[in-house]
């Protein structure tokens, strides 16, 4: 996996156009989110970062941020952001 990462983090994203949301923490002990937002920041095309922060009874890496087993108080919230970012991409 960490070769993996080390190849992606290295691409050129300048010419991706298909938006992009990347839903992160920045408490993640497993990620390393600035890698993360450094993508986000490099995307040719319209990329939105929504950071969460964890809460109690969440996954306490903070890398798994949402699902009703691992971080149950972030579902819900999660559900909504990821349906609102598609519906202002036009996805219906």
């Amino acid at each position: 996996m960490a070769a993996l990462v080390k190849v992606v983090s290295a691409l050129d994203f300048s010419g991706a156009q298909v938006p992009v949301l990347f839903y992160l923490s920045d408490d993640d002990v497993v990620v390393r989110p600035d890698i993360s937002r450094r993508i986000a920041n490099a995307w040719g095309g319209s990329a939105t970062v929504h950071a969460v922060t964890m809460g109690e009874g969440d996954d306490a890496s903070s890398h798994v941020i949402a699902g009703d087993i691992l971080s149950p108080g972030q579902t819900d919230t999660a559900v909504a952001t990821i349906l609102n970012w598609l519906a202002e991409q036009g996805v219906r």
